[in-house]
């Protein structure tokens, strides 16, 4: 058989009629092949390369982008809303071209969700963006290359790009624009990959706590570091966002969330605790929804396992709660990440990255 759980075999033969089935489309090659419920995220699909019969090759997929269709913008006014596209195949259509196919494959780029930010009393400092979580198979964006165009000479990548937000005041028709801030400026570690939550300088965008702004999320080529970086030439692509999304900004809440897991000597085992702790002299928080996840770092945002925690309030009569928490995975992990989100009255929060082992992060 070529298709076990959605997923077609890179190696055994491919049968038409499994195709077929798979996609509920009649059995000749050009019907599956341009059928309209095939998984534009797989990065194995059949798309349009025109003039080759043959299987292709990775080389083959490069050339054409592996099927997306993108915007790239060269000025940071030329930023909008957009979602990517499919190139389905228009002229030579190749059974082959499902070799690796994923049914359920997910969008393997980062998303930029609604949320409510915390901001220090201070007007300085940076702000945290929460991403929703890629799961992707390993290393896809070191796979396959997709170009974002040539500047100054020199052709750049999506896979090496600095992730970036557009933000506009609500009522307001100015845009601001900023990358990611590296964690080591602010006592961290630097990210990796374009699979983290994006830290952003208030001096580039200037958020106040009880504001509204929108938000549209872009990669960029170089990065955006000061006001006058903003209005020079570059390259940009719009990470398939076709709306922005509403960003709340509110001062630091009463409380902390400390994540305190170690790793076995194994790298399979994690054991430790979640502990909740109230830092005013008052108030009630109420903590639902609490979803603990590991994450593989080297495979840009895999999740590997979750893990549900029961709902947590705290009050005059219960200031600090603790959760202890023990798992085992099946594989030993190098790099292993952790991430807590849950709904606190009414609003999504999220601690962000954070190493394994022992750290503690205030959300």
């Amino acid at each position: 058989m070529s298709v076990s759980n959605g997923k077609v075999s890179a190696t055994a033969p491919i049968g038409l009629a499994e195709i077929a089935s798979l996609l509920n489309k009649p059995q000749d090659v050009a019907s599956v092949c341009k059928a309209d419920n095939i998984n534009m995220w797989s990065i194995y699909r059949p798309i349009e390369v025109p003039g080759i019969v043959r299987e292709l090759a990775d080389s083959d997929r490069d050339v054409q982008k592996w099927g997306y269709r993108y915007g790239v913008a060269t000025q940071t006014a030329m930023i909008s809303p957009g979602y990517w596209m499919d190139t389905p195949p228009t002229t030579w259509c190749r059974l082959t071209d499902f070799a690796g196919y994923d049914h359920n494959a997910q969008k393997f780029l980062p998303t930029l969700q609604e949320q409510t930010v915390n901001l220090p009393s201070a007007a300085g400092g940076w702000f945290r963006l929460s991403l929703s979580d890629a799961f992707i198979p390993a290393d896809v964006l070191n796979k396959i290359k997709l170009s974002m165009g040539v500047l100054n000479g020199q052709e750049y990548f999506l896979q090496n790009a600095h992730l970036g937000v557009r933000m506009n005041k609500e009522g307001s028709s100015t845009y601001y624009y900023a990358t990611n801030q590296p964690l080591t400026e602010v006592g961290g570690s630097t990210p990796t990959t374009l699979y983290t939550d994006i830290l952003i300088p208030r001096s580039l965008i200037p958020v106040q706590a009880n504001e509204t702004w929108h938000a549209l999320l872009f990669a960029s080529a170089t990065k955006i570091e000061s006001l006058q970086d903003a209005g020079k030439a570059g390259l940009f692509v719009v990470l398939d966002q076709r709306l922005t999304v509403p960003i709340k900004f509110i001062y630091s809440t009463g409380y902390t969330i400390s994540i305190q897991l170690a790793q076995s000597s194994d790298k399979r085992t994690y054991s430790g605790s979640v502990v909740f702790r109230r830092t005013g002299t008052s108030g009630t928080y109420t903590f639902t929804d609490i979803l603990l996840t590991l994450f593989s770092r080297p495979q840009a945002g895999y999740q590997v396992w979750a893990v549900n925690i029961s709902d947590v309030t705290l009050n005059d009569s219960a200031t600090t709660v603790t959760k202890n928490v023990s798992f085992t995975v099946g594989n030993a992990i190098d790099d292993p990440w952790l991430r807590l989100t849950a709904n606190q009255g009414g609003r999504q929060i999220n601690s962000g990255y954070q190493q394994a082992l022992i750290r503690s992060e205030i959300t």
